[in-house]
């Protein structure tokens, strides 16, 4: 299955003062144009989660924080849950686009009805930006919902390194490091590794594994910088099928006959060149490449060998002007997306007294 699109884009948009007291209006926003921007002067509805929020709570994956946001609600299709803005229903996979710095997570095969969002490393998230309604003039399709970013820490300011580890329900236990470092004055680097295992409500339900990324941010001049940046997740996922009612009443904890051993993998890499040849202009060029790889095992009567695969390779290239009393905004975005699915069903047959013809 493959995919292959481009977008062009236009927009203008005009300056607004808004009078608020919310401390977060100093923020700066991305998502809205692709360009970093103060909150303040942002006319559409952006809700903005931080990295202190995320960490004064303690939430151990992103639906755990995405469930906080009022205009955001999760529904499952049969499959698992997924993300919804705005009432999408079972149609929320393919109409609620989900980016990681700007990359949609999104996968072409939606057979499968789930956006993978908890492949990301919820101590290596700088902020999530969450804006309802239709995106699609900047992020093309699947966004009548509305568009989720979810952006991860880059550049720090002085050298840092700090570990540590959180415990909860369920058995939840996870240990992060992250590293930081002011290289030379012209170069920073970042990099962060997280492992992590918890069990599930039901007896025989696990989920373990482990997220690495890494950034680079050099300063080339004053106005010119370019950013790598890598993020690297890996996990395993022990289920079960469903039980009776009367099961259910007897013990809500129980397992069920078949078992689930279900591999997930998904690999981000990005390259973020940006210009700004006067003061009013500003460019950005992002070349990026992404793989997510979903195998299912599972094991009952028979045995089925599952997988769901999604590959993106692309360029997004923006340009924002500075009129003064507003911005102009153009972009465009070429991506080559291939998807593949297979399974693959060992069954006993019986033998003997007889043949099949």
């Amino acid at each position: 299955m493959i995919n292959k699109f481009a977008i062009f884009s236009l927009c203008a948009t005009s300056a607004i003062a808004l009078n608020a007291a919310d401390t977060k209006l100093d923020t700066t926003v991305i998502t809205a144009t692709g360009f970093e921007s103060p909150l303040k002067d942002e006319t559409r509805n952006v809700s903005i989660i931080t990295a202190d929020e995320i960490q004064g709570r303690g939430y151990a994956s992103v639906q755990e924080i995405l469930e906080k946001v009022p205009s955001v609600t999760f529904v499952n299709p049969g499959f698992g849950d997924t993300v919804d803005l705005r009432g999408q229903g079972s149609k929320a996979n393919t109409s609620v686009k989900v980016l990681i710095n700007g990359i949609g997570l999104n996968m072409l095969d939606t057979a499968h009805a789930v956006v993978p969002i908890n492949m990301i490393n919820v101590d290596d998230i700088e902020r999530i930006e969450v804006i309802p309604g239709g995106g699609s003039v900047l992020y093309g399709g699947g966004t009548a919902g509305g568009v989720i970013n979810i952006i991860t820490k880059q550049k720090p300011e002085d050298f840092f390194a700090n570990i540590s580890a959180k415990f909860g329900s369920y058995s939840h236990r996870s240990t992060n490091l992250a590293l930081g470092v002011k290289a030379t004055d012209d170069l920073y680097l970042k990099f962060n590794a997280k492992a992590f295992s918890e069990n599930g409500y039901r007896y025989n339900e696990r989920n373990r594994g482990y997220y690495t990324s890494g950034s680079a941010i050099y300063q080339i001049t004053d106005t010119q910088n370019i950013t790598l940046n890598t993020n690297y997740y890996s996990s395993k996922i022990d289920t079960t099928s469903s039980i009776t009612k009367d099961e259910l009443n007897n013990n809500r904890k129980a397992a069920g006959s078949d078992k689930t051993f279900q591999k997930d993998r998904q690999l981000d890499i990005s390259l973020d060149y940006s210009i700004k040849p006067v003061d009013e202009l500003e460019i950005r060029i992002m070349p990026y490449y992404q793989k997510i790889k979903m195998t299912p095992d599972i094991f009952s009567s028979y045995v089925t060998y599952g997988l769901f695969e999604d590959e993106k390779k692309g360029v997004k290239t923006k340009g924002r002007y500075d009129y003064g009393s507003g911005e102009f905004v153009a972009g465009y975005e070429y991506e080559k997306n291939d998807g593949a699915r297979s399974s693959i069903m060992d069954m006993n047959m019986p033998t003997g007294g007889g043949a099949l013809s």
